[in-house]
């Protein structure tokens, strides 16, 4: 975690968000051991994702907007994460008291702000692959797009976006 953004890493799996898109989190566990042998693991039930190594305590982390994580492709967007830490309380209580800080919608059931929504946007461009980005600029009617490289295609679909408010 750095101070906008929240970054968890489980081998080659990474989840990596704003922190004003973490709606809550809080301490939960213990868990079956069998949750937290291997890989990370993917709840069918709410499309979450669990980062674990231990089954004593975690922290559950839920987003305002689902997040990237267990596939390259993006196909599962998760609601939430749990991750397994050493201070399952400190990092609680720091994600809770830094997405407030950053403008999460933590208790508030108004809107997002037109600057969380474009964020979200970038967020999203930047994580897909240049043939994901020509995929999206052609459904968009985007012409000459084929030999464009990922900057650039970054660059001309996010002011293609701006162009439509």
């Amino acid at each position: 975690m750095d101070d906008e953004r929240f970054t968890a890493r489980f081998g080659p799996w990474v989840v990596s968000t704003r922190l004003a898109n973490v709606l809550s989190a809080h301490v939960t566990g213990p868990y079956h051991p069998a949750k937290v042998i291997g890989g990370p693991r993917l709840s069918l039930a709410d499309r979450g994702l669990t980062f674990a190594t231990n089954a004593d305590q975690g922290v559950c982390v839920q987003f305002v907007r689902p997040v990237r994580g267990i596939d390259p492709i993006g196909r599962y967007a998760h609601t939430g994460l749990t991750v397994t830490v050493a201070e399952p309380a400190a990092l609680a209580e720091l994600l809770e008291v830094a997405s407030i800080q950053h403008g999460s919608v933590i208790g508030h059931d108004g809107p997002m702000s037109i600057t969380d929504i474009e964020h979200d946007v970038v967020d999203e461009l930047s994580s897909l692959t240049a043939a994901e980005l020509r995929d999206r600029a052609r459904a968009l009617g985007i012409d000459g797009v084929a030999k464009l490289r990922k900057a650039e295609l970054l660059s001309l679909l996010t002011t293609h976006d701006a162009g439509d408010r």
